[in-house]
């Protein structure tokens, strides 16, 4: 499902009864089956996210959602339990992964017009890139005119929140890694030539100045004899 319709369907308030039901029905009954609840979420390791844009993590992370849910039903309360979702890709909506269901027990309760808090944990092993996790509730909604004296049906009901945009960032490289470390072998590769060469070369040149001083002209003799055995020109 592309993102595109994700998110229309966000635009209303999202509640499917887990039932079979024709095309039919559900055009019918649709107007009647929105379901009025307040759902909010933070990220309890990055609690200064902005969660209108991209939330950074690594892959192997896990985080923890903590949801705030106010029932704002007239006539129904909503017990919750469990939560689920799926991890799709971007920008092409397709599904990698799905977030395990996590089942509460006892079940939320959340009276008409009463807030409640609880919280999903959320792992996962995907590549680099931009992603966004749908999540989903999984509830009953009791009505509450009933008498007494009635058996009470309760409705279930999947609800989904609004997505959480996040991206994958690339892994630290590690100290031990190939890739790391064929930079400083390089380095000292190209290091210890030039240090080489450059000591071959003074080295060479050194010689060649001894050379030289060795087989230069030879001084005359007379230079070093006493003033009495020099010889008359």
């Amino acid at each position: 499902m592309k993102l595109t319709t994700l998110l229309s369907l966000l635009s209303i308030p999202l509640a499917f009864a887990q039932e079979d039901v024709t095309q039919e029905d559900v055009a019918q009954e649709a107007p009647n089956r929105t379901i009025d609840l307040d759902i909010k979420y933070e990220i309890l390791e990055k609690p200064d996210a902005d969660l209108t844009n991209f939330v950074e993590f690594e892959d192997n992370d896990v985080f923890t959602l903590n949801y705030t849910l106010t029932n704002r039903e007239q006539d129904h309360n909503i017990s919750i339990h469990a939560v689920s979702g799926s991890i799709l890709a971007l920008p092409e909506g397709r599904i990698v992964a799905n977030v395990s269901k996590g089942d509460f027990e006892p079940a939320i309760f959340a009276a008409v017009n009463s807030t409640v808090t609880f919280q999903q944990k959320v792992e996962f092993v995907l590549n680099e890139g931009n992603y966004y996790l749908f999540p989903v509730l999984h509830a009953l909604r009791h009505n509450v005119t009933q008498n007494d004296t009635d058996v009470e049906i309760a409705e279930p009901i999947t609800v989904g929140s609004t997505p959480l945009l996040f991206s994958i960032a690339a892994p630290p490289m590690s100290f031990f890694n190939l890739q790391f470390l064929s930079i400083p072998i390089l380095m000292s590769v190209l290091l210890g030539g030039l240090t080489y060469f450059g000591t071959k070369s003074g080295s060479s040149s050194t010689k060649r100045s001894a050379s030289s001083k060795k087989t230069g002209t030879p001084s005359s003799t007379q230079e070093w004899l006493p003033e009495q055995y020099k010889k008359d020109n």
